[in-house]
């Protein structure tokens, strides 16, 4: 299962938290299988997106979405990065 991650730094949390929600419907469409959000203990003004994805096209079409810039916009982005993974496996502890 292919995954994404997104490092963003937003300089109004408030108002991007609200669009990412609003963006929920649209990141379902695109294929996302849902996934978990993150806020650094460090620096409230950084967030990380992990999100599980049915085929990694659509997390990339995703992230480069119309719905996508709304949510930078919103919030402020400064700057973002984002990661596409392939699971290799689940190491033994």
């Amino acid at each position: 299962m292919p995954y994404s991650i997104m490092r963003a730094r937003v300089g109004d949390f408030p108002k991007w938290r609200r669009a990412f929600d609003d963006n929920s419907d649209a990141r379902e469409e695109a294929g996302s299988n849902g996934g978990h959000l993150f806020r650094s203990s460090d620096d409230r003004d950084q967030v990380v997106v992990f999100l599980a994805w049915e085929d990694l096209q659509d997390a990339r079409d995703y992230f480069s979405s119309e719905a996508v810039d709304e949510e930078r916009e919103a919030g402020a982005v400064e700057e973002d990065e984002v990661l596409y993974l392939e699971e290799l496996g689940r190491p033994r502890f």
